[in-house]
This record gives C-alpha cells, sequence and structure tokens, in this order.
C-alpha cells in the first residue's frame, strides 16, 4: 500500500459475496517444502506496535463465525499451539486472558481447557506459575467464581474421576516449605452469612461396599 504524510494506505483482501450461497473463503498456504514455508501475520515495528486480529464474522440472523487455531499432524510429532504475552524490558509484561462471550438475554459462554486424549494415556495438564526472580516471590494463584447481586454464586470444584479398572485419583493440596521463614499453612473457611446459618465444613472418607469405609 502507498505511504501517506498522515495514514498510510490499507491492504483488503476481501473474497467474493453471495446472496444465495456461502461467500467465498481465502486461503493463505505456505509452500511445500523439506520443511513447509511459514505463514506470518505481525504487526509492524512502531512507538506502539501494531496489532493483529482475528475475528470470526458476525451472524446477523445465525451463529457467528468460529476461529479456530490447530496445530498440525505428524508423522512423529505432531504441531504445538504456543499463545504467549510479550515481554517487557522496562516494565510489567503483558497479559495473557481468556475470556467467554458475553450474552444479554441468556448465559455467557463457557471458557474450557482440556488436554487431548490418547490410545493409552490421556495428556497431562499443568497450570502453574514461574518461579520469582532473585529478592521476588513468585506468582499467586487464585482460583475465584463471581459474585452475584440476585442469585446464588458459582461453586468451585476439584473432583479426580472414578476408575473402572484400577485406584481412583487422589487429590493432594500441598503447602510450600520455608527456608528462612515458617511452612506455608492451610486455611478452610466456610462462607459467612448475614441472613441464615454459616456454611458447613464437612470431611468424609470414602464409602466401600467390599470392605472398610475411608477414614478421615
Amino acid at each position: 500500500a502507498g505511504q501517506g504524510a498522515t495514514t498510510a494506505g490499507a491492504v483488503g483482501i476481501t473474497a467474493g459475496a453471495s446472496t444465495t450461497a456461502a461467500g467465498g473463503a481465502v486461503t493463505l498456504t505456505s509452500g511445500a517444502g523439506t520443511s513447509g514455508g511459514l505463514v506470518s501475520l505481525v504487526g509492524a515495528a512502531s512507538a506502539a506496535g501494531g496489532g493483529v486480529t482475528l475475528t470470526g464474522g458476525e451472524g446477523t440472523s445465525a451463529a457467528g463465525g468460529a476461529l479456530t487455531l490447530t496445530a498440525g499432524q505428524g508423522a512423529t510429532s505432531a504441531g504445538t499451539v504456543d499463545i504467549t504475552a510479550g515481554a517487557n524490558q522496562g516494565g510489567t509484561g503483558g497479559v495473557l486472558t481468556l475470556v467467554g462471550g458475553a450474552s444479554t438475554t441468556a448465559a455467557g459462554g463457557a471458557v474450557s481447557i482440556s488436554s487431548g486424549t490418547g490410545a493409552t494415556d490421556s495428556g497431562s495438564m499443568t497450570i502453574k506459575t514461574p518461579d520469582g526472580g532473585s529478592g521476588g516471590s513468585s506468582g499467586a494463584m487464585v482460583f475465584s467464581t463471581g459474585t452475584s447481586p440476585s442469585g446464588s454464586t458459582g461453586s468451585v470444584s476439584f473432583q479426580s474421576s472414578a476408575a473402572t479398572g484400577g485406584a481412583g485419583g487422589e487429590i493432594n493440596l500441598f503447602v510450600g516449605a520455608g527456608d528462612t521463614g515458617t511452612g506455608g499453612r492451610v486455611f478452610a473457611r466456610a462462607g459467612s452469612s448475614s441472613n441464615g446459618a454459616g456454611g458447613l465444613i464437612k470431611l468424609d472418607g470414602g464409602a466401600s461396599t467390599t470392605a472398610a469405609g475411608g477414614a478421615v
């Protein structure tokens, strides 16, 4: 596109429209080779870097268009999908936010993060904050549901699945050890109420139909 004294010219790629069938597609494909070529979408470097936006189309009378990011299959290992916020040399690093869609008439959209299935074991999932730098602390981790002005708030559940041919999965809660200070503490507190009974804390051992129940 052409340069400009105020704003440079834009580049637009638009497929053909149709009034009776699906609109035309736009496909960007790199060349084949011993290693396939890259397809890069890069915002320009500037005083404030240029952004890159990928947006599914709006549906005026039906569902909106989907946005799908899929890594390629491989003969030895499949490709990875990496989503990384930008680094910053003079301040805080960029934020990575995953938000389900809002709705003004029904429930908001869900956010689902799942590991892959496998022929033997399913993939594992790790959610962690990295180690802290010299003289600092590692990042905190918060699992929290939102407030509600006129109904019940959401629950937080940690649950391992039942097994059909082995032992049920464990849930372990460990706090960190202290080097020069005290070890981490574990707090469990039920919710308070201004108009009713306070919440209950209940610990139950597992039931068994063929042997002793689990101890607490």
